[in-house]
């Protein structure tokens, strides 16, 4: 038997015991609403009053398409009579028509609106999604969206990226938590190391395949990614959960709730990860570990004023190792490759406040404060500071058109200190954005909407900014959506576009060194982007959801180097550096595909679902960091009430700009709940070898790629 069959073999016989330890159990016993009760492990064959597993949730509370259902159906429907008298638990419980078509959304519009009725492509991942991926990191939990590509890079880091753009920094991503944006506009990307945050609290991600500028502002061009975080009347009591693995030396979550006052509540929280470093290709192990501490707290008040009252507060302490290379005046090779420890640490401030007018008007105001710094031996230290505040007010204008506008204005200041020879260049610099949008959809018919928008913004890197969109929707029945979409939006030049000078491995060695040195340009235009996309969805039956996109995009001014640079000779203590400098390159470079989602419940008991991406660039040459081809598989399946087996399979073509080759991925979610506050769960992860590149060596960081590994992680989750 082969040594790297083990594992999986390993883990075989551990569910094949699990499943027949569980079937043997007639009962187990479990704490409902009220404090105890029975939980019956009822075999599949047993079909009375079982619980699909995809309705389960931490908190009691029912389905998101319950809430969605039509109110002019609701006044007539002797069945909806009776759920207004049902209990917490019966809620739970019940499987409703066309749910995934009536998930409430508010990414595409900042309005509230049903799946079925979205002019966008558009994936919710839901709190029971994200418990049986058996994820233990935020990046991991978005492996399962059509058209996003998820890499892990190295100890520490991954790279996450929409629609053919992908890389350590995924610069037209917008990615926010609960309003607050993470990108970080230095260096035009996201931290996703610092952003451990507690999944069992995420009430739902939506993630938007393409542009939302005309709402969200600059730099959301490829997609937006909107985590929405629980209210802390959801999370009362305590919760305590730990894991730890092969991989995984530890991670430990803790959160207390509680109210106060009259109907206020609140939520203390605290997570600490410890993960191994991967394997680099030599075949040693990676320096170190990714440690992750952080601690919060919200609140949310009952106001006489404000419908909902929210603040909210965290520090996060992010430490990685890993291996480094970068250009040195240290012969024979002007090179050096040492291990490196990054540190950051970051903490905000958010408030957020809404006032419902009436049922057809309502305002929010949400500002936050942001810190981070970071150090990073080969490049410095560095800071940013952020003050943002955010205004909308949204109405009912006439019979059929929903209006929503607002503004914002943003404020970063960024300091660095670096006296690095690779960081040749990087002053301290700040930024400012002021916007106004404002979008109608217009019900044309009642199975027709016409949406148009547009944001208008001003900053001091580039000046105005116009971004408009135009969206439409047709249903030519209740299950069945039409779509299609024209926008534009911008990224604006990141602060290293500007300001960067960094040098790179040497190109020569004699008779001086020589090193590309490329710089930034103060005077960097936005990017554009032209976006044209379609799509169509439709539930035909409450077991079987489908969801079909295509897009293309014309993408100019894109910011890029200039290879052929000026030659400039340093005295002392002797080297070249040949200078290319980032510019705004004429031209276009046109990108197109399509995404396809199914989900289909095989019984009450099983459910299946997939995706398969298609991206390719024209123009060049390769496909960037993003795979022209990957696919995502999942089956779930409840042996009874207590006792749950994931299995997933990923597949990724080759990265060929990052020179990696494509795999093939299985995971092994095995979970049993003994009790309804208590579940344990074995997490078989990358089992179909024992090591391999997700993503090549970073060239601008220097960072060394270390491959993912086959990993067990054994978790245990305990609520009160």
């Amino acid at each position: 038997m082969a040594a790297a069959t083990y594992p999986i073999r390993f883990l075989i016989a551990i569910c094949i015991a699990w499943i027949v330890l569980s079937q043997a159990t007639d009962s187990c016993v479990a704490f409902g609403v009220s404090g105890s009760g029975i939980c019956s492990c009822q075999s599949t064959t047993q079909p009375a009053q079982q619980q699909n597993s995809h309705s389960k949730v931490e908190s009691t509370s029912p389905p998101a398409g319950a809430a969605t259902a039509k109110k002019d159906k609701q006044d007539d429907d002797p069945e909806f009579d009776k759920l207004l008298d049902a209990d917490l638990e019966t809620l739970s419980k019940i499987k409703v028509a066309a749910p995934e078509m009536n998930f409430e959304v508010t990414s595409v519009s900042r309005s509230q609106v049903v799946v079925g009725k979205t002019p966008a492509a558009i994936f919710v991942i839901t709190p029971e999604m994200i418990r049986r991926s058996g994820a233990v990191t935020l990046p991991d939990v978005l492996r399962m969206v059509p058209g996003l590509q998820v890499a892990k890079q190295s100890n520490g880091t991954w790279s996450v990226g929409a629609r053919g753009s992908a890389g350590t920094f995924s610069r037209s991503l917008q990615v926010q938590i609960d309003g607050r944006s993470i990108y970080d506009p230095r260096f035009g990307g996201v931290y996703w190391n610092m952003q451990d945050i507690l999944l069992s609290d995420i009430e739902r991600i939506e993630i938007i395949r393409g542009p939302g500028a005309s709402v969200w502002g600059e730099n959301a061009v490829d997609g937006i990614i909107n985590i929405t975080m629980k209210s802390t009347s959801e999370t009362l009591g305590v919760l305590l959960q730990g894991s730890t693995g092969t991989e995984l030396r530890h991670q430990g979550s803790f959160r207390v709730g509680g109210m106060f006052g009259n109907g206020s509540s609140y939520r203390l929280f605290g997570r600490f990860t410890k993960l191994d470093g991967g394997l680099l290709a030599t075949g040693a192990d990676e320096p170190g570990a990714w440690n992750s501490n952080r601690l919060g707290f919200r609140m949310d008040l009952a106001s006489p004023f404000f419908d909902k009252q929210t603040i909210e507060a965290g520090v996060t302490n992010s430490v990685y190792d890993s291996l480094v290379t970068q250009a040195s005046l240290t012969p024979p090779g002007f090179q050096t490759t040492l291990p490196e420890r990054h540190n950051f640490l970051g903490w905000h401030l958010l408030s957020s406040a809404t006032r419902n007018i009436s049922d057809d008007e309502s305002f929010t105001v949400r500002s936050y404060f942001d810190s981070l710094d970071f150090t990073w031996p080969s490049l410095g230290r560095s800071g940013r500071i952020t003050a943002d505040i955010d205004f909308q007010h949204q109405f009912k204008w006439g019979e059929r058109h929903s209006f929503v506008w607002g503004a914002n204005y943003r404020f970063d200041r960024y300091d660095a200190n670096s006296t690095s020879f690779r960081l040749a260049n990087m002053p301290s610099d700040q930024r400012s954005i002021f916007g106004v949008f404002a979008q109608d959809t217009n019900s044309i018919r009642d199975n027709l909407a016409l949406t148009l928008g547009a944001k208008l913004s001003y900053n001091n890197f580039t000046g105005m900014e116009f971004q408009p969109t135009a969206r439409l929707v047709w249903n030519p029945t209740e299950k069945v959506a039409v779509w299609s979409a024209v926008s534009k939006s911008v990224r604006l030049p990141a602060v290293i576009d500007r300001t960067i000078g960094i040098r790179f491995l040497p190109v020569a060695t004699a008779p001086l060194p020589t090193f590309p040195l490329v710089v930034g340009n103060p005077n960097a235009e936005a990017e554009d982007n032209l976006a044209i996309e379609a799509g169509i969805r439709g539930q035909p039956t409450k077991e079987f959801y489908w969801d079909l996109n295509a897009y293309f995009f014309q993408l100019d001014d894109r910011i890029e180097v200039i290879a052929n640079g000026t030659t400039i000779l340093n005295l002392p203590p002797g080297f070249v550096d040949v200078v290319s400098p980032l510019t705004n390159v004429p031209g276009e470079v046109n990108s197109g595909g399509m995404e396809l989602h199914l989900k289909y419940g095989i019984t009450e008991a099983w459910e299946i679902s997939g995706n398969y991406t298609y991206a390719a660039i024209r123009n060049t040459g390769t496909i960037a960091n993003f795979p022209r081809n990957s696919v995502y598989l999942q089956s779930s399946f409840d042996f009874n009430q207590c006792t749950e087996l994931d299995l997933i399979w990923r597949y990724r073509d080759n990265l060929v700009f990052a020179n990696t080759p494509a795999y093939n991925d299985m995971d092994i979610r095995l979970a049993w709940r003994p009790r309804a506050n208590l579940e344990f769960s074995l997490v078989g992860r990358n089992l179909l070898d024992a090591a391999h590149f997700e993503e090549g060596f970073d060239t601008v960081l220097g960072r060394q790629a270390s491959q993912v590994q086959r990993e067990l992680i054994g978790t245990v989750q305990w609520s009160y």
